[in-house]
């Protein structure tokens, strides 16, 4: 009968629409996709300062001060005796003019210190222009050497870490091959005595710095020194005596 049947219709009306509405919702869900994991914060590290290094000198050695304006200018001195004796006067003239600076830098501190020495100082920079000008080879190595002595004299202890006598050494090696040029044995001799005392001075330390085969290399010049006569004799042993100078600075830089 039509009027029994109403109900089962909508029976099967619910039915319907319940069964879309969840067969909506099944192709929703399998339609998302998962979502991603949230981001991971990262913090950036700081640059990092570079580690300090200690402090470096001129002379490439850490820890150690640059060179007194007095030591350049007892090196360039020094630098332009040798040029002098291998008589390369060109280079001498050129090299002069550095010279004459580093004095004029030097003077005021050097006057305050040593009057004297200051003074002495600015002559043998004046004998070193002339004889350089002229051509002197012998007044001109005096002269340079002169210049070294003074440096050493005005600077004291603090010129190097060998004892002041190692550098006394060096100058009394070059004042054997100045006046060996000019053939005066009497101030050969002299000079020979002076290298004595002050090697009898410094020895000891030589020794405690253990320097025992570098001494007794010395010992041996000296013994031989003593025993020169002659500007031939004495010429023969300054560049020996130069170089064993050098063997006995590094006993104390080592």
């Amino acid at each position: 009968m039509p009027g029994k049947r109403f109900p089962e219709v909508w029976s099967g009306l619910l039915i319907v629409v319940a069964l879309a509405v969840v067969c909506s919702l099944l192709v929703v869900g399998c339609g998302k996709k998962s979502a991603p994991p949230p981001p991971v914060a990262v913090t950036p590290t700081p640059p990092q300062p570079p580690a300090t290094q200690p402090a470096t000198s001129a002379t490439g050695k850490p820890g150690s001060a640059p060179p007194s304006e007095l030591s350049k200018l007892g090196e360039k001195a020094e630098d332009i005796y040798d040029v002098v004796k291998a008589k390369d006067w060109p280079k001498a003239k050129a090299d002069f003019a550095e010279v004459e600076a580093g004095l004029t830098k030097v003077e005021k501190t050097a006057a305050a210190e040593d009057t004297e020495a200051s003074q002495a100082l600015r002559k043998a920079v004046t004998d070193l222009s002339r004889a350089i000008k002229s051509n002197e080879q012998q007044a001109a190595m005096a002269a340079g050497n002169q210049i070294t002595s003074l440096v050493m004299r005005l600077e004291g202890k603090s010129r190097l870490p060998a004892p002041a006598a190692i550098g006394k050494l060096d100058y009394y090696g070059r004042e054997l091959e100045t006046w060996s040029l000019s053939k005066d044995t009497a101030r050969l001799k002299a000079t020979a005595g002076d290298l004595e005392k002050e090697w009898v001075s410094v020895k000891p330390e030589v020794l405690a710095k253990g320097g025992k085969e570098q001494a007794a290399a010395f010992d041996r010049l000296v013994t031989k020194l003593k025993a020169a006569q002659t500007p031939a004799e004495f010429s023969q042993l300054a560049t020996p005596i130069l170089d064993e100078v050098d063997n006995l600075e590094k006993v104390f830089t080592k």
